[in-house]
């Protein structure tokens, strides 16, 4: 059985965040709404400080995109699937990255893979040194300055 590890500073962050709201209920003082406030943000910290600490080793490392689907995730949402192959410390990978994100349109999700996959289907992923085949695209986004500290390393 895999167990999950917890993010402490989240849950204490909403529950600060709920119990603030259940205070404000209570009591009718903007004060439990600033209490609720920074509970909210105390856990977005906390998830955030926990995936730098998570990802701080992690190594950009060039890839070839072999395949890519294309498909409609819900209502408005559209996502992809990339298949990549990739050579790590002398071992040959093939892998399906992971990305954090949907899009509302197909043209949408094209034009992003044009952004990140060269001409020659060239891309960068970063790679978990641990286990290689635990991989993410590198799309240049909010996620990437935020979580990841490696450069390049091939």
């Amino acid at each position: 059985m895999m167990v999950i590890p917890t993010n402490w500073y989240a849950v204490f962050g909403m529950s600060v965040f709920v119990g603030g709201i259940w205070l404000f209920f209570r009591y009718r003082s903007m004060v439990f709404i600033g209490l609720s406030v920074g509970g909210f943000f105390f856990s977005l910290l906390g998830l955030l400080f926990k995936s730098r600490r998570e990802k701080r080793d992690w190594v950009q490392v060039m890839a070839s995109c072999v395949d890519r689907e294309i498909g409609c995730a819900g209502a408005r949402s559209w996502s992809f699937r990339l298949r990549c192959n990739f050579i790590f410390d002398g071992k040959a990978y093939t892998v399906t990255p992971l990305f954090w994100r949907s899009f509302e349109s197909k043209e949408d999700v094209e034009a992003f893979l044009e952004k990140v996959i060269n001409k020659d289907g060239g891309c960068l992923l970063h790679v978990n040194p641990k286990n290689p085949l635990q991989t993410v695209l590198v799309g240049g986004d909010v996620a990437d300055k935020l979580i990841y500290h490696s450069g390049p390393r091939r």
